[in-house]
């Protein structure tokens, strides 16, 4: 998002504007995107106390904007107030039910809660539809593996690495599921794949000796 929200002088000099007349009490209209570009800022700039008072405002002139809505709920979640942002979201689907973003940030959240069950379902609802099926899987295995459901966030990470072997985030929690479950040899096919796809990756040969220093096979 920071490099979404590098922003040049003059929209430098929008959010100077805008926080000038919000020390004098007196804001003036402000277009939607104009919002959307210094919550966007404050929010690259971690200044979350500013960006939610500017979404509240922004939300109250714009009731019907999903985006900003979207916007104020990953700030609460920022700032903890998952309740009060789980329940912007709700609102938010009312309009784009479907909305992928809104229910991977509902999933993310629940995540955060510990409420991990709530979170998988969140993630399937997009799972068919998503052009990122890989990522939709990591964050279910994810889910799974928070709640100690090993066996399950195997299966889902191994079905995001038939989509995608080059998705290096999941074949490190396979292979940390695997060595949790006693299945660290299973590991190294993986491993070897991903290595053939990409002989130089040093991330690869890497750890496939880091296997076979734990299976003590000290030779390979």
């Amino acid at each position: 998002m920071e490099e979404k929200y590098n922003l040049d002088p003059d929209s430098l000099q929008l959010v100077k504007k805008f926080e000038d007349q919000m020390k004098k009490g007196m804001l003036d209209f402000f277009p939607e995107e104009d919002f959307e570009l210094i919550i966007g800022y404050y929010t690259s700039k971690k200044k979350f106390d500013k960006a939610l008072d500017a979404c509240t405002i922004a939300v109250e002139r714009f009731p019907y904007s999903t985006e900003l809505k979207f916007m104020k709920a990953q700030i609460l979640s920022n700032l903890g107030h998952y309740e009060e942002a789980l329940e912007l979201l709700d609102n938010a689907l009312i309009y784009q039910p479907n909305d992928e973003e809104i229910l991977l940030i509902k999933g993310s959240i629940y995540s955060l809660m510990g409420k991990h069950n709530l979170a998988i379902k969140e993630y399937e609802k997009v799972l068919e539809n998503s052009e990122a099926k890989d990522e939709v899987l990591y964050n279910i295995g994810m889910a799974y593996q928070n709640s100690g459901k090993y066996e399950y966030a195997i299966a889902s990470y191994e079905k995001a690495l038939e989509i995608n072997l080059d998705n290096e985030n999941v074949l490190y929690e396979l292979a940390y599921c695997l060595d949790i479950t006693g299945k660290l040899e299973d590991s190294i096919s993986y491993y070897r794949k991903f290595i053939d796809r990409d002989p130089y990756s040093q991330y690869g040969w890497y750890n496939l000796g880091i296997v076979y220093n734990k299976l003590e096979n000290f030779e390979e």
